[in-house]
């Protein structure tokens, strides 16, 4: 039945093309995702595309098997005619005709969320995501200073803690770019909440393997992930240069006393382990103010 709805639609679309549209995308059965959050990324990727035209309209045409469903007006009538409204939601016949640069799509998601901040980050997910990540980094700062300053399980715990909401919130990042916007952004405040709990487990009973579990996990995962599934964004190898440097940091701190012997007692392992450890950020904010939309995953099927 999807494979039948899917030739539908490239028929359609073909014959679409022979009209006056600039593009047509297809995205069926074949591309994973919620048909309306597929049809909102393929519009929030064009918008981001050098040169993009902002008058440009966007025609839907979807179909549901055994059921048949248009969106808004059949797309043989889709002429670029701007609707009155009583309301905000509410169209109220013709008005004049306005000029367009028509685009069709099949399918397609997300949601657009373009703010004024620094980084263009356009899910309201990754601005969560990223503003606890960087909380968390700040607050390491302070809290290992206070830690170092008295040593003890009581002043660890503001050592470990923000580093765990740093952690847990690159998860929750690279699940809403890789796997699923709206799953990572749910995400987000559980896998926080996690983390706190695996510091408070520790502290009441004296178990790291919860903790070590935050650590490691996404060590392992990103790059994983990174390889595996495809970008939402270029300049991806930054994930995998600062999962590498943060893995060098805790060699370092595993060699911390041989370290110090074979430099003549001049830098310790766990000097050398903050030094690395700190590339991390440095690497993912350098990612964040260099990347782009990665075109690639505009479409299933271009035509």
């Amino acid at each position: 039945m999807l494979h039948q709805s899917s030739l539908s639609m490239k028929s359609t679309a073909l014959d679409l093309l022979e009209g006056n549209l600039d593009l047509v995308i297809l995205s069926d059965a074949n591309v994973p995702g919620e048909g309306e959050h597929k049809i909102m990324l393929n519009i929030r990727l064009q918008r981001n595309l050098p040169g993009y035209d902002p008058n440009t309209r966007h025609c839907l045409y979807g179909c549901i098997y055994p059921w048949t469903t248009r969106l808004g007006h059949l797309a043989a009538d889709c002429e670029g005619k701007a609707k009155r409204k009583a309301r905000d939601f509410d169209e109220k016949g013709d008005a004049d005709v306005v000029p367009k640069k028509p685009y069709q799509s099949g399918g397609g998601g997300g949601t657009q969320t373009q703010g004024g901040n620094y980084f263009r980050l356009r899910l309201q997910g990754e601005v969560w995501g990223w503003t606890s990540f960087f909380i968390g980094v700040a607050a390491v700062g302070i809290g290992s200073s206070y830690y170092h300053l008295k040593p003890n399980d009581a002043t660890l715990v503001w050592d470990r803690l923000p580093m765990t909401i740093a952690f847990t919130s690159i998860m929750a990042i690279f699940i809403i770019e890789r796997v699923d916007e709206q799953k990572g952004t749910v995400s987000i405040l559980p896998l926080l909440l996690a983390g706190v709990i695996r510091i408070l487990y520790w502290r009441f009973f004296d178990d790291l393997r919860p903790y070590a579990l935050v650590q490691f996990v996404p060590c392992i995962v990103i790059p994983i992930m990174a390889i595996l599934l495809p970008p939402m964004y270029t300049h991806s190898t930054y994930w995998l240069w600062a999962a590498g440097f943060y893995l060098l940091a805790k060699v370092k701190e595993a060699a911390d006393k041989p370290i110090y012997k074979w430099t003549y007692h001049i830098v310790s392992g766990h000097t050398l382990k903050h030094l690395c450890a700190a590339m991390v950020p440095v690497f993912l904010t350098l990612m964040l103010a260099k990347r782009t939309i990665e075109t690639e995953r505009l479409c299933g099927f271009c035509f």
